[in-house]
């Protein structure tokens, strides 16, 4: 099934870029890629948006699921990040002005890697809101600095008459890229949890007394990131017992957060290397009108 889908959404795709391109005023100005800026502007928007959605998501079952966090000190646990990004974005929409995208946005796809990878090392059994602040304030500053070059670099070279059809597109592909961010990493964490439950319920053999089903049964809970029904699954497991293996879920669950935050600072590494090439030019400093829109077809 989902193979299938892959392949009918990419012919799908295939078939849209068909039919827009033979459109004299297509929905999608497929033409607004040629432009350097904009492709590599729309790449690092949907990578960006993977990244953030593809944090809070698996750090959410991790607090929640894993650490036991209510949902409220959960997401207070979470603030740091978003507020970095509030106070972050303005600051780097006003040096773009002055200095031109490029490394505004470069600074802050290497601070928003720094701050995975921070991250990945505040990750643990005992972690705290103390000791994830610090991360979560790299990773936030990082983000808030990509967001305002980003667009200036997207819309910098778009004629004025397009500029809807831009936006519009800009906007496409960060919907995508959180779409994508919650799938793939969703999927990355379920799969690498499952393999981590796996290997120490194994590696732990008689001291929990559990048979083979019921282990197989816990390990799907966890995939599912459903720690409190561990217990009720394991009904023949006495306190100690339970006490162990709660302790073996949760630092599988670790090992998986891990395991899924460095495929986050690989995607963001990979957009930092394609925000180099981006064309740096103040947008205080736009061309010419007459550069920027398309010549005017004579009257008949």
């Amino acid at each position: 099934m989902i193979l299938g889908l892959v392949v009918l959404g990419a012919i799908l795709l295939v078939l849209f870029v068909w039919w827009e391109r033979r459109l004299a005023d297509p929905m999608m100005k497929i033409e607004l890629f040629a432009l350097r800026n904009f492709w590599v502007a729309s790449v690092v928007t949907v990578v960006v948006a993977f990244g953030l959605f593809g944090i809070f998501f698996p750090m959410t079952l991790f607090l929640q699921g894993a650490l036991g966090f209510s949902p409220i000190r959960a997401g207070l646990t979470m603030t740091p990040m978003s507020l970095m990004i509030l106070f972050a974005a303005p600051l780097a929409g006003r040096l773009t002005d002055r200095i031109g995208p490029r490394w505004i946005l470069v600074t802050g796809l290497a601070l928003m890697t720094v701050g995975v990878l921070f991250i990945i090392t505040r990750v643990d059994v005992d972690t705290t809101w103390r000791s994830l602040a610090p991360a979560l304030v790299v990773t936030g500053t990082g983000m808030g600095m990509t967001f305002a070059p980003m667009t200036a670099a997207a819309m910098r070279e778009v004629p004025p008459g397009i500029a809807g059809s831009a936006s519009g597109i800009i906007n496409t592909m960060r919907n995508v890229g959180q779409v994508l961010g919650i799938a793939v990493l969703g999927s990355v964490l379920q799969s690498r949890v499952g393999v981590h439950a796996a290997d120490r319920l194994a590696g732990a053999g008689s001291d929990l007394g559990l048979d083979a089903t019921t282990r197989d049964r816990v390990i799907d809970l966890v995939r599912d990131s459903r720690f409190e029904a561990v217990a009720g699954a394991a009904q023949g497991a006495g306190p100690a017992q339970l006490g162990l293996l709660r302790a073996l879920l949760q630092g599988a669950f670790v090992d998986g957060v891990q395991d899924t935050f460095l495929v986050s600072a690989l995607a963001c590494l990979l957009a930092l290397g394609v925000g180099l090439i981006v064309h740096n030019v103040p947008t205080t400093h736009r061309a010419p009108a007459a550069a920027r829109e398309p010549a005017a077809a004579p009257a008949d």
